[in-house]
């Protein structure tokens, strides 16, 4: 049992975050290949380039009406989601995607449901973002994100 953070950037240019510190997390790495074809002349030899990592990170979690409607809402009106979690005393960040958005129940309306969020995060490069130091601006023109 582990937490993890949402965090995402808003269509204003803010940076939300939210906390869940009860959550089971199940991480499943994926690396391939953007193009992965077999040899004209030996089928045994195959020809890859473009590599990139897919995951899919399941997360099961307890939440409240109150809880469920922010997460909701964040994924709904963010633009960039970020997932933090730790497994094994490491901390691990990703950029997700939500696959699904479970439905609410009638029962989780007024008390705390169990919920299965499925995101993927597909990434060339992963690097660590320290959201303490990150800023956002929101402009008509469009959005800068600035990490100083």
């Amino acid at each position: 049992m582990e937490g993890f953070i949402l965090r995402g950037f808003t269509e204003d240019g803010d940076l939300e975050s939210i906390f869940i510190d009860v959550a089971t997390i199940k991480y499943e790495p994926n690396y391939t290949f953007k193009i992965n074809n077999q040899s004209v002349f030996n089928p045994a030899i195959r020809h890859r380039q473009e590599p990139f990592n897919q995951d899919k990170i399941t997360v099961e979690v307890m939440l409240s009406p109150d809880k469920y409607i922010a997460i909701k809402s964040l994924i709904t009106r963010g633009k960039d989601l970020y997932l933090d979690f730790a497994i094994n005393k490491q901390l691990m960040q990703f950029p997700v995607i939500l696959e699904k958005l479970p439905a609410m129940t009638d029962t989780g309306r007024f008390n705390d449901e169990k919920y299965v969020f499925v995101f993927n995060s597909t990434y060339t490069v992963n690097a660590f973002i320290d959201f303490s130091q990150a800023q956002g601006f929101g402009t008509k023109y469009g959005y800068w994100y600035g990490f100083s």
